[in-house]
């Protein structure tokens, strides 16, 4: 069949199924002969012959042949397929031809299809029918998408609105501030360019493009900017580095880490040294961040505190829907900055940029920044003024949407019967008592519900329902085994209310006394001596009777090597962040394994780990595959120091771990 049919005849369009079945029926009680009809209703004679007689009837619900497939199953598939798409499990070309050939072949349908499997044309139409299309999906991480929760979302919604009717500054937005840190790359990506139609277009940059620098910026709903922190990867922060003030944003921050990152110190002296002055005098002030590690402690806490400042912490991976910086502000951000580094690297070609000059551009970026864009954003995330209804329907979960207008209407009903205004406990999820609540609906099952939902309908016969839930079906993993853990906030929170920082001050309690224990474990430690020393020192030549006190062997660089006491050792949560090197522990039933890696990113109680490869002679190197895992607390053992590379470029750490990785 040819793709874009055109039909040679009209005959079939002058009259509808109606007017046959009307002309039909007055044949059969005579009050037309089927010549009359003929020229009544403009249908053909032979049609009406046919049907008046049985000899044939309609076939298909629409002109012309009928589909392979019925219309009631299409339409349960483009269902599913579209369902499939909102929970981000959707299928490709492929997977949909497979499904339909393994719907074929399992009912026994007779169809032209080739080894039962459709064709281009057979899609094409499918889409046509179905109001479907090919399309690249958008990236989004599970967590991201579970905490896209109505629960979840309107919990914080609640906590907002009573925060700011409790400071009373509804229509003050001088006094409500976001705070976030973004990456900025060394090397253009996103500006276009004009050239040949029909030929490839390529761009000089100075490095292959993964490159970034973090850059942590404030901005409050009347669109005030604070001045921005710049962290360098780096020891110490250099004036070479520093841009001047006429050239830059006045009052900009530096600071340096090993790896480039935020860390909870460099964090907390921006907060005390730029942030609270650039807040300006007025009091009391909400400010609105995520609840990175880096951006809460108890001193961070204490020092709000006393400035005045309620800090509202966002619920985890929720940023893109309620953080006002990355609504709006840091897209106009990299586009100002994409198009000055275009500018800057076009002349200076193959150069890297000095830290001074991005120092510099990053100022006059964060200068440019038209005020409105700012206000937009605090718009959108529903902060200033103040909006619940900001994140769409269409952003949740059709089943956990229907859940939660549900627990809705049971308070109104139950209001209505007995009189009382107060909340049901079945809606304990809008006070300040429903962290668990949410917790609950969040883990909820995503499959479960998908289940549910592809069941409904389901006959007997293999149907596409079972189909769609068999791609949907979870495997089962082998994962660490998990201990209890102590749940800190499943949403969002006022992290300068009195019982969190009671929780900050008991965590740091246990933490002292988590390092007074290990001091003295350390002091008590008798050393054990290598196999090469004991070879040393027990040697056939010694008497029975005589007795060697055993010692370390001293290594090139004179250094003593930390032995690894595995039974002994424990390890401090607190010392675990990002970029520190860790021993994992993998328990099996029949095994243990351990491993060594190098923390990447941090979400709750989660950390993501990417992994070394063993090589001879306990040295290591990065795999040529990358090599990450998500694991918890319970699994890091230790917490290793620095390693060092060798001319090869294999990493050794200064610490023996008696025969972990043999």
């Amino acid at each position: 069949m040819v793709r874009n049919y055109k039909r040679k005849s009209d005959r079939a369009t002058k009259y509808t199924k109606a007017q046959l079945q009307h002309a039909v029926a007055e044949i059969q009680r005579g009050a037309l002969n089927i010549y009359r009809a003929h020229k009544l209703y403009q249908i053909p004679k032979t049609t009406l012959f046919y049907h008046v007689n049985g000899t044939r009837g309609q076939k298909s619900q629409s002109q012309g042949r009928p589909t392979c497939i019925s219309r009631e199953d299409e339409r349960k598939l483009a269902e599913g397929l579209k369902t499939m798409e909102q929970w981000g499990f959707g299928l490709s070309r492929a997977e949909v031809l497979g499904l339909v050939g393994e719907f074929v072949t399992s009912n026994k349908i007779k169809t032209p299809f080739k080894n039962n499997i459709p064709g281009d044309e057979w899609f094409s139409s499918f889409k046509q029918r179905h109001n479907l299309s090919i399309k690249k999906p958008q990236p989004v991480e599970y967590s991201r998408k579970k905490m896209t929760d109505p629960f979840v979302i309107n919990e914080y919604f609640n906590i907002l609105a009573r925060t700011i009717a409790e400071l009373n500054i509804n229509d003050k937005p001088e006094q409500v501030w976001n705070l976030d840190e973004t990456s900025v790359s060394h090397d253009p990506k996103k500006t276009k360019v004009v050239g040949a139609k029909g030929k490839p277009s390529s761009r000089t940059t100075s490095g292959p493009g993964r490159e970034n620098t973090t850059v942590l910026s404030a901005v409050s709903a009347s669109a005030t900017k604070a001045p921005p922190l710049i962290v360098f990867k780096g020891k110490n922060v250099w004036d070479s580095w520093v841009a001047d003030d006429d050239k830059s944003f006045p009052g900009t921050a530096y600071a340096a880490s090993p790896n480039g990152w935020m860390e909870s110190d460099i964090f907390f002296n921006y907060f005390k040294k730029t942030l609270i002055p650039a807040l300006g005098p007025v009091r009391p002030i909400l400010l609105v961040y995520d609840g990175h590690g880096t951006h809460i402690n108890i001193a961070l806490v204490e020092l709000a505190r006393a400035n005045d400042i309620t800090i509202l912490k966002l619920p985890p991976h929720t940023s893109h829907l309620l953080q006002p910086l990355d609504l709006s502000v840091f897209k106009s951000v990299k586009d100002i900055w994409d198009q000055k580094l275009v500018t800057w690297q076009r002349h200076n070609a193959g150069l890297k940029i000095p830290k001074k000059q991005f120092s510099e551009l990053i100022g006059s970026t964060w200068k440019n920044i038209e005020p409105e864009v700012i206000r937009n954003g605090f718009r959108k995330a529903g902060i200033c003024p103040f909006n619940r209804d900001v994140v769409s329907e269409d952003k949740y979960h059709p089943e956990s949407l229907k859940r939660w207008k549900e627990s809705q209407q049971q308070p109104l009903m139950a209001e209505a019967e007995h009189g009382i205004d107060h909340m049901d406990e079945d809606n304990t999820i809008a006070n300040n008592q429903t962290v668990q609540s949410v917790a609950q609906v969040v883990a909820g099952d995503q499959m479960n519900r998908a289940s549910v939902q592809l069941e409904e309908g389901t006959s007997t016969s293999t149907s596409f329902e079972a189909l769609l839930l068999n791609t949907m079906k979870q495997t089962s993993n082998a994962t660490p085994s998990v201990k209890k853990r102590k749940k800190v906030a499943a949403g969002a929170e006022v992290i300068t209310a009195n019982e969190v920082l009671s929780r900050l001050a008991k965590d740091k309690e246990e933490k002292d006394k988590k390092e007074t224990k290990k001091r003295g474990k350390e002091a008590t430690k008798i050393p054990k001596m290598t196999k090469k020393r004991q070879q040393q020192t027990f040697s056939s030549s010694s008497s029975e009777e005589e007795m060697v006190e055993p010692e370390f062997i001293d290594t090139d660089d004179d250094l003593d090597p930390e032995v690894f006491e595995n039974d002994e050792s424990e390890t401090d949560i607190n010392e675990i962040a990002v970029g520190r090197w860790v021993i994992i522990q993998y328990n099996s039933k029949k095994s243990t394994r351990h491993y060594i890696g190098q923390i990447k990113s941090r979400a709750g109680c989660e950390w993501n780990v990417g992994f070394l490869k063993h090589t001879k002679n306990n040295s290591f190197t990065w795999p040529q595959i990358e090599d990450t895992d998500v694991i918890m607390d319970e699994n890091i053992i230790r917490v290793l120091p620095e390693p060092i590379k060798d001319r090869r470029g294999h990493i050794i750490f200064n610490t023996q771990f008696d025969g972990l990785f043999l």
